[in-house]
């Protein structure tokens, strides 16, 4: 177990220091990053037997992460990772979901995912369905329960929770909560006429 909290850090020591915990099954991370960026397949190379994986992005903290280019065919898959909680996340920010959309991507066992919203939140862009098309070929084959927090009811954000209902056979539950007051009952039909694999229970709250 191992928890970063506002720690700076270069990206030499971040990766040395995870390469020596070969067994590290949870990881909480929130930290500045000195010098050379971290691209995100290195960042997984060093948790191949990550279990609980906990990042907060806010306030731009995950811009050390990088990813000059998607590939088809990721060289490293999480298999282990079973809980993913992402706070302080904005869909307004395509290097936010495109962090996500691959973690989801290469963590075919996944079971579990939180995300907070940033406080203050506003999507107005439109970058969602763009993004999300590259991971069409993803399948949740494990997906058990999404819990959301502090979104509103927006178009990339209605979009990208589509794509988990449509991809997760085995989804039991959908909570989202702290909804923008008055568009609880907008959100909650958006999602029950959505398209979807499970029977799945959905709150909005």
């Amino acid at each position: 177990c191992l928890h970063l909290y506002y720690v700076t850090i270069s990206t030499k020591a971040l990766l040395h220091l995870l390469s020596n915990c070969p067994s590290l099954k949870k990881f909480t991370v929130l930290v500045f990053i000195e010098g050379k960026e971290c691209d995100m397949i290195e960042l997984f190379e060093c948790l191949l037997v990550i279990e609980h994986l906990t990042i907060i992005g806010g306030n731009n903290m995950l811009e050390w992460l990088v990813l000059d280019s998607v590939p088809e065919e990721l060289s490293t898959s999480l298999i282990h990772l079973k809980y993913f909680c992402f706070q302080e996340m904005s869909l307004d920010d395509d290097h936010h979901l495109t962090f996500l959309a691959l973690l989801i991507k290469c963590s075919p066992n996944l079971e579990e995912i939180v995300l907070e919203a940033q406080m203050g939140y506003k999507d107005e862009n439109e970058i969602c369905s763009g993004i999300l098309e590259k991971y069409s070929d993803v399948w949740l084959e494990n997906m058990k329960e999404l819990k959301i927090a502090y979104f509103n009811n927006s178009k990339p954000f209605m979009e990208f929770v589509k794509f988990i209902l449509a991809r997760s056979p085995k989804l039991k539950v959908l909570i989202c909560s702290w909804v923008e007051e008055g568009k609880e009952l907008e959100m909650l039909k958006g999602l029950l006429e959505a398209p979807h694999v499970s029977p799945v229970k959905i709150v909005v709250r």
